[in-house]
């Protein structure tokens, strides 16, 4: 018999949970409210040369922060900086303020002031509160400081100039750009798919006085036209777009002296139409280096010129394309470390000054990144933690050994600081949100930063969210699943399957996130499963390589593999499984409804269609010539395979996607409706390649919820 006492415990128990409010539905108004989801980020920070100080807006202004102690006070006197500000013609008071607060704040490098757009053209305002020094017109491009601070280059017009900071003298040092001339500024291609959408293309050297810059020559490059509906009489937009096959631009390397005329750096016997220079720099002494690629990337060069003539350090090859292995790091001593795929994991190794291989440095984890050399040891990030994680690592450049320093699971993301150890490190995980800490490799941390406060998620109905490996002939793929809050065993559930496959492309990562679409979906009652096929994943790009020269083909297999094994579930409607993605996820998506009868749904968003549509670097990395490969290309087509059409299929494309073409979404609409199949297309009139907005987000929702909900 239960005692007076025990009854009372148990009476207010039940009382306090039914009193427990229900927690909140995650809605689709959630994914275009602009009501913050979720928890703040921790604080933008720059370290200073010092590498003792970092700069951090704090309220209104920018601070300079003691590293260690944290002891801040303002990076300048806000009111003196505002005198300069004032005088810089066009500056609006929400300008100043956003100026004072250092967002966007371009500082030469002894920050004695900062380059500010005026109404006119381009000023350099003082932090001394003098008057602001004009210092270019406007319509300018890519504008950087040298090294040193005295000057400044930019590109107006397709041609590259200088300034001197004393004389406020302009120099121009190209003449003959403009239409499909571009000197120090890349064309669309290389922008898009070699200088990683960054279309600076000329480089300072170490000691501030010599640039070298690349020359696009376009008038090779077929043009396509894109037609803009709007205004009345629309408009349309042409440029080089090199498809498969095409020419490419013709591209040459030049370097200058300031004051001097340039001078073109020979390349051997390569002709500049058939060659790719995927990097430029510059080595400690003031020699121009690049990486030389052929245009289907099967090999690179690692190209220095010396006294104006090209001298091959190294020959790197692998089984199948070559990606830019970013940038060699020099040591004191001439000789360097160079980051290589050759064996198909990322890896470090060490080389005299003339490619002569001294040793591997191997590492516990892929490497990611180089962060920079402190002594002996090279600050690394790497797969150490989790193929889908990055944590640091420090490898010894003499003796070979690493050392990991002790963290948490999950994605760091690593500050080092100039001229010492010390090093930032922005945590998160799958289950944490992100923290920002200072560290240091003997210490580890020394300090944790404040973050902004956040508004709570525990009151919202979130879905369990589970990470796995599913098994597949030869290996496993990375997945994730969340589940839908109320899951119940005994029920049957449709599932809704997002995913990339692009190479290395990975999707799944040990990274926070609220996963607000995942959780909309679970909240309607569908399990939504993440995969990455092994090709997208991050285990190396040795998993991707299967794919060469007939991408769709190896990454359907395996996304096969993924439905058939959720399937099996016994909570699962096989009947009702659908599958989504955009870009190469789009593809992938059109691609599985053309290929395969394991989905009844899918929204292919932005698909390229058939991969002779798509750019030629990006498409030939991976798939080689058309003249060379043409099975491969009908293989991967989905217009090709068109009449094979299987579910329902709802592909979304942006009208004036310059990146891929709205050709692919309108010549796949033809070979279905010569098919006579149905299917569902929605076009977006000003979007590019991303798409946003309500619209679009409810007419996903609305499309999964017809396909998979009875």
């Amino acid at each position: 018999m239960l005692s007076r006492g025990v009854l009372a415990l148990m009476c207010c128990a039940l009382n306090l949970y039914a009193q427990a409010p229900a927690k909140k539905p995650i809605t689709p108004e959630m994914l275009y409210s602009n009501k913050l989801f979720g928890p703040l980020p921790p604080p933008a920070i720059a370290w200073l040369p010092d590498g003792k100080h970092w700069l951090q807006a704090k309220g209104k202004v920018l601070h300079k922060v003691d590293a260690l102690t944290g002891a801040s006070e303002p990076a300048f006197d806000e009111a003196v900086f505002r005198k300069s500000l004032a005088t810089v013609q066009g500056l609006d008071k929400q300008q100043i303020d956003t100026l004072i607060r250092g967002s966007g704040l371009n500082a030469d490098p002894e920050r004695t002031g900062a380059l500010v757009d005026g109404g006119d053209g381009l000023y350099f305002a003082s932090f001394a509160g003098t008057k602001a020094v004009k210092l270019a017109g406007q319509n300018r491009q890519f504008t950087s400081f040298s090294p040193d601070g005295h000057n400044i280059a930019f590109v107006r017009a397709g041609n590259l100039f200088t300034v001197d900071f004393k004389t406020q003298k302009e120099t121009q040092i190209t003449n003959d750009g403009g239409g499909d001339i571009l000197n120090g500024k890349a064309d669309w291609v290389y922008e898009e798919e070699i200088f990683n959408r960054n279309g600076q293309a000329y480089w300072w050297s170490p000691d501030s006085k010599s640039i070298a810059f690349l020359r696009f020559d376009d008038t090779p490059v077929k043009k396509f036209t894109i037609a803009k509906p709007f205004p009345a009489h629309g408009e349309s937009e042409i440029y080089g777009y090199p498809k498969p096959g095409d020419p490419n631009p013709t591209v040459k390397l030049y370097a200058v002296k300031l004051g001097e005329k340039p001078v073109e750096l020979p390349l051997g016997d390569r002709t500049p139409g058939e060659i790719l220079i995927s990097r430029v720099g510059w080595t400690p002494s003031n020699e121009v280096y690049a990486f030389v690629q052929n245009r289907v990337q099967t090999w690179l060069d690692f190209v220095i010129w010396r006294d104006e003539k090209p001298n091959v350090i190294l020959h790197q090859t692998t089984e199948a394309w070559i990606d830019d292995p970013g940038e060699p790091k020099f040591l004191s001593d001439g000789t360097f470390l160079f980051l290589s795929e050759r064996t198909g994991k990322k890896a470090i190794s060490h080389y005299s000054a003339n490619g002569k291989l001294i040793k591997a440095l191997p590492s516990v984890g892929e490497v990611k990144e180089v962060l920079g050399i402190r002594g002996d040891k090279l600050f690394c990030l790497t797969t150490a933690g989790s193929p889908n994680g990055t944590a640091l690592e420090i490898l010894s450049i003499n003796n070979g050994t690493s050392l990991c320093p002790k963290s948490k699971v999950g994605t760091h993301a690593i500050q080092l600081a100039p001229l010492s150890e010390l090093y930032l490190d922005r945590f998160s995980s799958p289950t944490q949100p992100p923290v920002l800490t200072l560290n240091s490799p003997d210490q580890q941390q020394i300090r944790k930063l404040e973050t902004p406060s956040s508004p709570s998620l525990e009151e919202y109905a979130f879905g369990r969210y589970a990470r796995l490996q599913i098994p597949v002939q030869g290996g496993t793929m990375e997945a994730a699943i969340t589940y839908p809050p109320d899951f119940d065993e005994t029920k049957k559930y449709p599932v809704w399957m997002l995913t990339y496959a692009g190479p290395q492309s990975a999707t799944i990562k040990d990274v926070w996130s609220t996963r607000l679409f995942e959780n909309v979906l679970a909240n309607l009652g569908i399990v939504v499963l993440r995969v990455d096929p092994r090709a997208a994943n991050g285990h190396g790009v040795k998993y991707s390589w299967p794919t060469y020269k007939r991408l769709g083909v190896e990454e359907l297999k395996d996304l096969e593999a993924a439905a058939d094994w959720i399937g099996a579930m016994p909570w699962c409607d096989k009947s009702r499984i659908g599958i989504s993605g955009h870009s190469f996820g789009g593809y992938i998506t059109a691609y599985a409804l053309t290929h395969s009868k394991k989905w009844s749904a899918g929204i292919a968003g932005a698909p390229v269609t058939d991969w002779r549509l798509y750019d030629s670097i990006y498409t030939e990395r991976f798939m080689g010539l058309p003249s060379e490969n043409e099975k491969g290309y009908d293989e991967s087509s989905c217009i090709k395979a068109a009449k094979n059409l299987h579910g329902k299929l709802l592909i979304i494309h942006g009208l004036i996607d310059d990146n891929v073409h709205f050709q692919n979404a309108m010549q796949f609409a033809d070979a279905l409706q010569k098919a006579n199949k149905q299917f569902e297309l929605m076009v977006y009139p000003r979007a590019r390649h991303p798409i946003f907005g309500r619209h679009y987000q409810e007419l996903q929702i609305e499309f999964i919820k017809k396909t998979m909900l009875k």
